[in-house]
């Protein structure tokens, strides 16, 4: 079986605003498309946050292409959003405290019912 990245929306609930594995993902990334940043743009009142899959197992680490992302969305947004990047094992949260700080990833303590839902997208 194939992994690819996947990516969801979530709302301040915990609810899946939107969800997709792109055709054209594969196993290290997410191809930039108009319809996920419509998606982005059209729930942009409501969004919490953003989380995508790091197919395979172990603490998930956000890469220069995803700390490049959370800024580019966040400044064309207007607003901070929680991050999280899920493997098959292990959940970290991304967010950065203020501009022109660095990126923090913490610990998830709780499994929201998103995240799984979020990695049989990435199945």
């Amino acid at each position: 079986m194939s992994f690819t990245e996947a990516v969801v929306l979530i709302d301040a609930s915990g609810y899946v605003l939107y969800g997709r594995r792109p055709p054209d993902a594969s196993a290290v990334y997410i191809p930039d498309s108009a319809e996920l940043f419509d998606a982005i743009w059209h729930h942009r009142n409501e969004l919490a946050g953003i989380a995508h899959t790091h197919p395979g197992s172990g603490v998930p680490v956000a890469s220069h292409e995803d700390v490049t992302t959370f800024d580019a969305v966040e400044r064309c947004i207007g607003q901070s959003l929680d991050w999280w990047i899920v493997s098959s094992n292990d959940v970290r949260v991304y967010r950065r405290p203020r501009r022109h700080m660095a990126w923090t990833g913490l610990p998830v303590d709780h499994v929201a019912d998103w995240i799984n839902e979020l990695r049989a997208l990435s199945r």
